[in-house]
């Protein structure tokens, strides 16, 4: 019913990305104290801390945990917890947290809720849950059964992108889509609502989103998720285009198979796109593609963490990128040769998010099975 809208698409496995780059991640044989020195580690969560956010001009830094529990840290030495925010949401299995650039709020989304803190001064007086004030939910335009996977900011704060995830994710469609369905991929530049182009708003309805990012200027828009079949989900990652009053899809669908999309990341010089994938239990390790961050052209892939690839980031300079999921490890890989140098160690168990801070000078990881955060300086 919609692909024949789509533009031509490319289908590759986990195992069949060409490029005189593409290697298998070797055991680290650079010291890791000359990458990144561990600074602090964050504990307070009574959960598993799913993501982790710095605001636009790195002194805070928000986390958010599986029992729907969002701590916001001041930066400093040491860093201290400023506030601790619980009860946001009904129901949370992985919450997210961001901060908006622009407005220097706080926005954290779970399953189909999505709310936002005032970080200003006079907000932080008087009955904590009046900062918060819904902007999308449980209501007609959002049904309960649509879950809020996505969201993305210009560095400007001026554009914001929302991705929804449906419940068709999870099981393949045997009968019609509704004739009526809300959109599951939202634009908005500066509060005002970009139209989705036809073969973009069809891929998106179908599928499901799990992550988003937009590059340094806003152009282009990378959207990746779950692509469901009857031989099991795979992933998919397709490349919109974001002109002054709608949103075009312009590379892709790529689709990967036996593996969905948990993050896309742009490398900070705009010429890269990673792209972490998952598997299922039964298959070989999870994989990072690189691909060409204007036209999706296979650059290069490396396998990382057994399973699942959760969490990605590039360095400032790009030279590095940043990769956790699995295992306890944040795995260092040069953008040279695309090996592994060294590992950052101190999480007890899985990783499930790495930011950089704004000016690059920190990265902040978060641990599902050791409920920490922890600040590593980079050097």
């Amino acid at each position: 019913m919609f692909l024949n809208k789509l533009l031509p698409v490319l289908v590759i496995g986990a195992w069949s990305v060409s490029s005189t780059k593409t290697g298998v991640v070797n055991a680290a044989d650079r010291p890791s104290e000359e990458v990144a020195v561990l600074e602090q580690q964050l504990d307070g969560h009574a959960g598993a801390v799913s993501s982790v956010g710095f605001s636009a001009d790195g002194t805070m830094l928000a986390s958010a945990d599986a029992k729907s529990e969002i701590f916001v840290w001041q930066m400093g030495k040491p860093t201290t917890a400023y506030q601790r925010i619980s009860g946001l949401f009904t129901f949370s299995h992985a919450t997210t947290v961001s901060f908006d650039p622009k407005m220097a709020n706080l926005l954290t989304f779970s399953d189909s809720e999505l709310k936002e803190m005032s970080l200003l001064k006079d907000a932080r007086q008087g009955d904590r849950n009046a900062q918060f004030k819904k902007i999308t939910g449980r209501s007609m335009e959002y049904p309960p059964h649509w879950m809020c996977r996505a969201l993305a900011f210009s560095a400007d704060g001026s554009l914001l992108a929302i991705g929804f995830s449906t419940y068709n994710e999870n099981r393949v469609v045997h009968a019609p889509l509704p004739a009526e369905y809300p959109p599951s991929l939202i634009v908005r530049r500066n509060e005002r609502k970009l139209a989705i182009d036809e073969s973009l708003a069809s891929l998106a309805m179908k599928y499901g989103i799990r992550s988003m990012a937009l590059n340094s200027n806003a152009r282009f828009l990378a959207i990746g998720g779950v692509a469901p079949r009857r031989d099991g989900n795979a992933g998919f990652v397709v490349l919109a285009e974001i002109t002054e009053d709608k949103v075009v899809q312009r590379s892709g669908p790529v689709f990967f198979e036996h593996s969905f999309v948990t993050r896309v990341s742009f490398s900070r010089d705009d010429q890269l796109l990673a792209v972490a994938t998952a598997k299922p239990l039964g298959y070989r390790d999870g994989h990072v593609f690189i691909h060409d961050a204007k036209t999706l052209d296979s650059v290069a892939g490396f396998d990382c963490c057994p399973g699942q690839v959760l969490a990605l980031s590039f360095s400032k300079d790009s030279k590095l990128i940043f990769v956790g999921g699995d295992d306890p490890d944040v795995h260092v890989i040069s953008t040279d040769q695309w090996k592994q140098i060294t590992i950052l160690r101190g999480h007890k168990q899985w990783v499930t998010d790495i930011q950089l801070s704004p000016d690059g000078k920190y990265l902040a990881s978060c641990g599902g099975g050791d409920n920490s955060v922890i600040l590593w300086k980079l050097k």
